[in-house]
């Protein structure tokens, strides 16, 4: 059996990211923003483009082990849903593929819209792909990351599902390709289903019942047999993908924008003569004219329209989608539109050139503006993530997908949030509020650089704990801002240094454990997961504090008693607590003896106790004792980890 080798530190070639509204291939980072970069280059350039320690696996590599690689053709990557492009592709893979016919290792992976091949090669079959006509790059096959999750985190909209904001009681109507309505993501979340697709002699229609139009359980299911398919239940996942699923491989990347909110599915796919996807604008007006008369039955805050065509550099309201969104918003339904993927910095796409539209762009994860999204500085209202956002695909799996898509959802999910917390407020005003609290991006490939605000939901949903030192809210159900210690505590909690109880309380004069003074400060540190264990008898490895008193033993915060316990439970007396701050902060020398009456200086934990007072962490009393075995309580503990 053939070995696998990864070999690091390769040179990349740039992929390619959805430039059509659906999600398929787009021009390289490199190229201009309204163009497609063409790669025409023979075998004789190649190898520049190869790098050399994987043109040449190192000495000592056996002749059988292999690389997974990414192999390039010489096929433009946009548009292959247009048959000449598809023919050239297909054409390009079988090219290659023959040359690797003969090999033990298995038939290469051939993409459906990207011009590549992925295939595990050994150096021979390397050397043989670098000189083979049509192939213009050849990059090592990397393993990627979700992205959902930390966009979801980028947006602050976690922030506002822990505090119970998820988007329950409201609905998004997803106008697309339908939505899996049975995948875990999704499940029991779909509750309207409606499917129009009338393309007369454009295409054939593709409702569940082959009909054109359809409605009732399974009829916004999604379309079957055409290419991008999967695109609405993509949509959906970023709109209300659940929460509670676990992320890991195979599983969902993290919750949608929404997780609370409900799904209308509404199929209005077709499929082209040429194999693909396409919407009819007379089955979206359809669509929004069902999505109107349902808006009572699942109370729809939202419909999304990750679709489009065309290019205007003025408001389009003479459009016939106009009317239908402008209908929609005057019953407090906000219609958010993607802007497309073609890469125009004076246009987008209709119907977000639509007035009464809210028109969505993409951004990058690093706060950029999208290479392919169109933007326009007045028709242009909101950035959202859509670079590799992974969400749910028919069938039960996720998939990674980039466009304008992917952004678009993000706002519609952001409406139903701020829909829980202001029912009555209007579209344009919810508009204004999510542009005001976005975050600010400059689109630096114009020379005016005119700044787009980014979604961000986390300040406008769940305002900061503390301002300037002033509690703007109470941070536990026992801490009003009017608590002497709000601040001390509402920034601990804001650093998830300081924990309640699942009631919502702080219980601010309990007396602080052993157990849960080290967690405080090994939360600080970021819970690191690797220290040996203490060997402390009444500390075992099912502990729930075993990792936190793991690392205090091993950092030398905290030391057992001669009797081999750590007692866990015990409280923490007030000397206990500067010598856990003093180890934690290196154990420096302290400035002087401050005269406490009570801490001479022989006392065993003098030099513990001055450096705290001397750093103003801790204070005596008025009597100019230190008190050093009264017990600490949560409050004076916050107090003290806030000023250390």
């Amino acid at each position: 059996m053939a070995g696998r080798r990864t070999l690091a530190g390769l040179l990349a070639l740039v992929l390619s990211v959805a430039a059509a509204v659906v999600g398929h291939p787009a021009p390289s980072a490199g190229a201009a923003p309204d163009s497609v970069q063409q790669a025409s280059r023979g075998a004789a350039d190649i190898s520049a483009d190869i790098p050399t320690d994987l043109r040449a696996l190192p000495p000592g590599v056996g002749a059988q082990e292999t690389v997974r690689v990414l192999v390039e053709l010489d096929v433009p990557a946009h548009p292959v849903t247009v048959r000449p492009q598809r023919d050239r592709l297909v054409a390009a893979q079988e090219h290659v593929a023959a040359v690797l016919s003969e090999r033990p290792a298995g038939a290469p992976h051939r993409y459906l819209h990207l011009p590549y091949l992925a295939v595990e090669v050994t150096p021979e079959e390397l050397a043989v792909l670098a000189t083979t006509p049509g192939v213009v790059g050849i990059v090592e096959d990397e393993v990627w990351a979700p992205a959902l999750d930390r966009t979801v985190e980028l947006i602050g909209a976690e922030r506002a599902h822990v505090v119970g904001i998820d988007g329950g009681g409201s609905a998004v109507a997803v106008l697309d390709s339908g939505v899996d309505a049975d995948h875990p993501f999704l499940a029991g979340r779909v509750v309207g289903e409606a499917c129009f697709s009338d393309p007369g002699s454009y295409g054939e229609p593709l409702c569940p019942d082959g009909g054109t139009s359809q409605f009732g359980p399974g009829a916004g299911a999604p379309c079957d047999g055409a290419d991008g398919c999967h695109h609405g239940t993509h949509v959906a996942g970023v709109v209300a993908g659940a929460a509670e699923l676990v992320s890991g491989p195979g599983m969902a990347p993290g919750p949608g924008m929404a997780p609370g909110a409900d799904i209308v599915a509404v199929q209005v796919s077709h499929r082209t003569p040429t194999g693909g996807a396409a919407v009819m604008l007379s089955d979206v007006l359809r669509g929004l004219e069902w999505v109107y008369e349902q808006r009572e039955v699942h109370d729809i805050v939202a419909v999304n329209l990750s679709m489009g065509g065309g290019s205007y550099q003025v408001a389009c309201d003479r459009n016939p989608a106009a009317g239908a969104i402008e209908l929609l918003r005057s019953a407090g339904i906000a219609t958010v539109a993607a802007t497309g993927n073609s890469g125009l910095v004076d246009a987008v796409g209709a119907p977000a050139c639509v007035s009464a539209a809210v028109a969505v762009g993409a951004s990058t994860i690093d706060d950029e503006v999208a290479f392919f999204s169109n933007r326009h500085p007045e028709l242009l209202d909101l950035l959202a993530p859509g670079v590799e956002v992974t969400s749910s695909v028919p069938g039960g799996g996720y998939a990674p997908s980039s466009g304008t898509s992917m952004s678009a959802p993000y706002v519609a999910g952001a409406f139903a949030l701020l829909r829980q917390q202001d029912p009555d407020a209007s579209v344009g005003a919810l508009v204004e509020r999510l542009r005001d609290a976005g975050v600010p991006v400059t689109d630096t490939r114009l020379t005016a650089a005119p700044i787009y605000p980014r979604l961000e939901v986390g300040d406008l949903l769940v305002p900061p704990l503390i301002v300037d030192g002033v509690c703007l809210r109470a941070p536990f159900e026992d801490v009003a801002v009017t608590h002497p210690f709000c601040g001390e505590i509402a920034r601990g909690s804001e650093a998830g240094i300081l924990q309640g109880w699942d009631d919502g309380t702080f219980r601010p004069t309990r007396e602080v454990t052993r157990q849960a003074a080290v967690a405080f400060l090994y939360e600080r540190v970021g819970a690191p997961t690797d220290a040996p264990d203490p060997g402390f008898a009444d500390v075992p490895a099912t502990h729930p504090f075993h990792a936190a008193i793991a690392w205090a033993a091993a950092q030398g915060v905290a030391t057992g008693y001669d009797d081999g316990t750590f007692r866990p439970r015990d409280a923490v007396t007030r000397q206990a607590a500067v010598a856990f701050l003093h180890r934690f902060a290196g154990s420096p020398d302290p400035a002087g003896d401050l005269g406490f009456t009570d801490v001479d200086a022989d006392h065993e934990f003098h030099a513990a106790i001055t450096w705290a007072a001397g750093a103003g962490i801790t204070q005596g009393y008025d009597d100019g004792t230190f008190q050093p075995a009264r017990e600490v309580t949560r409050q004076a503990m916050a107090v003290f980890l806030d000023r250390g």
